[in-house]
């Protein structure tokens, strides 16, 4: 018991330096979040709407598949969280692949807790079987949130290319079972909650979607709008009409906590998502972005970038700093050409990628 009460308190105190070292200066000393976006790049499944299906050639995927052999290894990792600006206090393990392929996955969690990191992990959840849920448990994992898009196999078929529904669906039972019994032992609790990426195949599953994250016990349920990869995979009009009615129903009637007045506010405020013709001149012109001062994005290469769409595979490739020749993160976040980036898109100064592609709800200046 003192030792659970001694390491709870070490946790909360590195909490709040963190955060006064981010007040005094986030350009120096780092930001909140670390984003490993991917840990690699192969996948399980086959979603339509993944920027893999829709941005990536055969030939570039090939390539891909190729340089999962360059991903980092559990040792340069280590590294990584030694070097990390000391006020940054999550690490958001994040997809561009699907990160529970990554062969020591366990290794790399056990990285980040063991550091006293906020820890979070995007899945689609197939892989999530009980071997690796009661590691999850056992170190405290924070936070879980499964990618399913579906309130049934048939539209979860469509959007996932693959039939792995009722196994998701039992992993999060097991997962919710397992956890039960673990908080009998244990005040930690793990967060999971479930994700629904809105698109032409299930504007009309939204409702059911978020019922099944009730019945299921999740944290909560999470809407995205998707990502405008092209016009023929936005929802038009009466699509969109038809999402929004289901939206203010869960406000109204589904009791998890949720996203759905700031998607709600999405859909009628940003321009590559809204119908109502918003000028996106003008959109950008009256705000500014933090996001690249909030959080830091470090793909399976060790490169660095600003955001998830200021990546290596825009033609812009916005790179930061490569890991394996600086040798630390704080080096990196530190150099004059990664904090004018950041002091840039805080006056609001945009790239050409982010003009065309960002579908974040910006700070107006």
């Amino acid at each position: 018991m003192p030792n659970k009460i001694t390491n709870a308190l070490k946790q909360k105190t590195l909490y709040h330096k963190r955060i006064l070292l981010r007040k005094i200066s986030p350009d120096f000393f780092g930001p909140d979040i670390l984003r490993i976006y991917p840990v690699g790049y192969l996948c399980n499944h086959s979603c339509p709407m993944c920027w893999r299906s829709n941005n990536v050639s055969s030939q570039e995927k090939r390539k891909l598949i190729r340089l999962e052999k360059k991903s980092l290894t559990i040792d340069e990792y280590q590294k990584v969280f030694a070097t990390l600006p000391p006020a940054t206090n999550t690490v958001d393990i994040v997809g561009g692949g699907e990160p529970l392929i990554y062969p020591q996955i366990k290794e790399l969690t056990n990285l980040i807790k063991k550091r006293n990191l906020y820890g979070t992990l995007i899945t689609n959840g197939v892989l999530l079987k009980s071997d690796l849920i009661n590691h999850l448990l056992s170190i405290n994992w924070d936070h879980i949130r499964i990618s399913i898009h579906a309130s049934n196999p048939d539209i979860y078929k469509l959007i996932n290319g693959v039939n792995h529904f009722q196994t998701v669906l039992s992993n999060i039972r097991s997962f919710m079972n397992l956890l039960q019994k673990r908080q009998n032992q244990s005040k930690n609790k793990t967060r999971i909650g479930v994700l629904s990426v809105i698109q032409k195949q299930n504007y009309q599953d939204v409702y059911d979607f978020a019922l099944l994250a009730q019945k299921l016990r999740c944290d909560y349920v999470e809407f995205d709008p998707l990502c405008p990869y092209g016009d023929s995979m936005k929802l038009d009009s009466r699509e969109l009409e038809q999402t929004l009615i289901q939206l203010k129903s869960i406000r109204k009637n589904i009791h998890i906590p949720n996203n759905v007045t700031e998607v709600i506010h999405l859909y009628h405020s940003q321009p590559h998502i809204s119908l109502e013709n918003i000028d996106a001149s003008i959109y950008y012109r009256l705000r500014k972005c933090v996001i690249p001062t909030d959080s830091m994005t470090l793909d399976s290469l060790g490169e660095t970038h600003p955001c998830c769409h200021l990546d290596n595979s825009e033609p812009e490739n916005i790179a930061c700093g490569d890991f394996r020749k600086v040798g630390s993160l704080w080096n990196i976040w530190r150099e004059k050409k990664y904090i004018h980036i950041r002091k840039n898109l805080r006056k609001g100064i945009f790239y050409r990628t982010c003009l065309s592609r960002c579908t974040y709800d910006l700070s107006m200046k």
